[in-house]
């Protein structure tokens, strides 16, 4: 290592490539050390010496691998390494070189964030890395990119974007996920609406209804239809009923509630919700009771509020079974859906029920 002190500028760097090239791990290591003391505090050597420490992070030894990382973030400046370090990551053969390059821009920090962009906004071939890189910063700024990863025609980088998207609080990112509903991806749309009802979310009712067609993505639609606070959801609701798809029914049901819920400073919408309960079909109605009585307890509690508006006095012997529910809010519901079939009704039927 004498050589390399005694020597200056490219010389020296030269000499060092060589030890990096040929030297044993401890020479090898040494040689990195040097670098980061000397040659990447001189601005007419930083440049060459991030190059070769970026070599040597493709180095067969991962203790090198390790020892070259740590040496690079020495760099004093900050902006070339982060350029450096992020162009170094369309790395396409050597998988070592490519995580120790990786680990590198992650440890610099939201630094590279600005180059992260330009390099996704040229689509290179590696940009599921930039998309799963960018999403770790936790900084906002970020988001559209990952919204516009959404559309991208490599399924890769569009369930990338949406695990990134996800780790974003809802408020943050809701612009985004409603344009990942442009989406080619079906996953990409699924996780998107979830993503928007989780948090309750009201979309307009012109992005749900051109996708009602998709049968995978119903019972999320109709959840979604339910946080609309728009009474045009409603024939979509009672359609839905007849799903064949047992969780789009129950959705359905929980989005009927919710809706009539949501529109509570607008009687004449609610009484609509109401009277289209009272016009069930009894093929609506039989599918109703059976959820009524096997589903979860949000879809039971549902369901009782739902058998109330019926007017049906028949309803009353079903929903007597649940007054007793282990779950509150089923019994809850139940005893008022009773006491909304009115008094009377609800009496004769509980008699019938009595034995003689």
């Amino acid at each position: 290592m004498t050589d390399h002190v005694n020597s200056s500028g490219p010389a020296k760097l030269s000499a060092i490539a060589d030890t990096l090239r040929s030297g044993d791990q401890s020479a090898r290591i040494l040689a990195i050390r040097e670098l980061s003391t000397a040659a990447l505090s001189s601005p007419e050597t930083v440049g060459p010496a991030l190059d070769l420490l970026i070599d040597v992070m493709g180095d067969d030894d991962w203790v090198v691998r390790k020892e070259a990382v740590a040496a690079a973030l020495l760099c004093g400046d900050k902006h070339v390494l982060s350029e450096k370090l992020v162009d170094a990551m369309a790395e396409p053969d050597n998988v070592g070189r490519r995580n120790a390059v990786i680990e590198g821009v992650m440890k610099l920090g939201s630094i590279t964030i600005d180059p992260l962009l330009r390099a996704l906004k040229q689509k290179p071939d590696y940009r599921k890395v930039l998309v799963d890189v960018l999403g770790t910063f936790g900084e906002t700024r970020v988001i559209p990119a990952l919204a516009e990863s959404l559309l991208d025609e490599d399924p890769n980088v569009r369930a990338a974007a949406m695990e990134q998207l996800a780790s974003f609080p809802a408020s943050d990112v809701s612009p985004a996920l409603e344009k990942a509903l442009d989406s080619p991806d079906l996953l990409v749309v699924l996780a998107a609406l979830e993503g928007l009802n989780r948090n309750q979310i009201s979309l307009p009712l012109s992005k749900i209804t051109p996708l009602l067609e998709k049968v995978v993505l119903r019972p999320a639609l109709m959840t979604a239809l339910g946080n609309t606070k728009d009474i045009s959801a409603l024939p979509h609701l009672i359609e839905g009923l007849l799903s064949q798809a047992k969780g789009a029914r129950e959705a359905a049901l929980v989005a009927l509630v919710n809706l009539h819920e949501s529109l509570e400073g607008d009687s004449q919408a609610r009484t609509q919700i109401e009277q289209s309960a009272r016009g069930m079909s009894e093929l609506a109605l039989h599918s109703s009771l059976r959820a009524l009585m096997e589903a979860n307890a949000p879809v039971r509690a549902a369901t009782a509020t739902l058998l109330g508006w019926t007017g049906r006095k028949d309803m009353v012997r079903p929903l007597s079974l649940v007054m007793r529910d282990p779950d509150p809010m089923v019994a809850k519901a139940a005893d008022r859906a009773i006491a909304l079939l009115g008094q009377t009704a609800a009496g004769e039927e509980l008699r019938s029920m009595l034995p003689r």
